[in-house]
């Protein structure tokens, strides 16, 4: 039988900050090398503006390669909840699942825009209901549609618990953002490692295997990864 669902926001971000301050030193070379590699390659398309055939080939190519970033990150994140050491190198090693990724990206886009065109709010309702599919695609090397799908179960009941922490975590950037701008960098992973954790609880409340950190009242105690 399936289990009462809820979102842990707080619990989340409380994981997700004492991650974060655990390997401060690896986020922030994380954070580095990303934005290095993506707004670099963005600068590279940028110099070749125009409307002809190889600018939209290379923005073609930007959008996929900030997607084979994002699921590295995803790779990456889902490891520190599970206790693995990850490495800086990972952030690049998810190129089997392009394929899949690519097609859903554009599924993901043409739900939410076709909900969008529906009075905005089917858009947002959508986007939360598949919020979890880039997840099930990186963790359980589901094919596109089966994310989807999957993802439907895991946000049944809760999507406006999803949109909650959607908003609360909103504001931790923008705190980090406000924080002269440096404080992004205790922020972003902070988010992104309690956004893992949120996936990580639906999916053992809905029975879809997978285990949870030990979360008690004592802090705790990510590993230390190597670059």
């Amino acid at each position: 039988m399936e289990q009462q669902k809820s979102v842990p926001i707080g619990e989340s971000l409380k994981y997700g900050w004492h991650t974060m301050k655990e390997n401060i030193g690896f986020f922030i070379l994380l954070l580095v090398v990303y934005y290095v590699v993506y707004f670099g390659a963005s600068i590279v398309v940028g110099m070749l503006s125009g409307n002809n055939p190889v600018y939209i080939v290379l923005n073609i190519a930007l959008i996929v390669w900030s997607l084979l970033l994002s699921l590295g990150l995803i790779h990456i994140t889902l490891a520190f909840v599970d206790s693995k050491k990850p490495t800086i190198g990972e952030l690049f090693g998810q190129g089997a699942l392009l394929g899949q990724a690519i097609l859903l990206y554009i599924l993901y886009t043409l739900i939410v825009m076709a909900g969008i065109l529906l009075l905005v709010v089917p858009g947002i309702i959508w986007s939360l209901k598949y919020s979890q599919a880039f997840y099930l695609l990186v963790d359980k090397k589901m094919s596109a549609t089966e994310a989807l799908k999957k993802s439907g179960e895991l946000t049944s009941g809760v999507k406006l618990e999803l949109f909650g922490f959607g908003i609360v975590s909103g504001l931790v950037i923008l705190a980090g953002l406000l924080a002269l701008v440096v404080g992004l960098f205790a922020a972003i992973p902070t988010v992104m490692i309690a956004t893992t954790f949120v996936y990580r609880r639906l999916l053992s409340q809905t029975g879809a295997g997978g285990s949870m950190p030990a979360t008690s009242s004592a802090t705790p105690m990510p590993p230390n990864p190597t670059v």
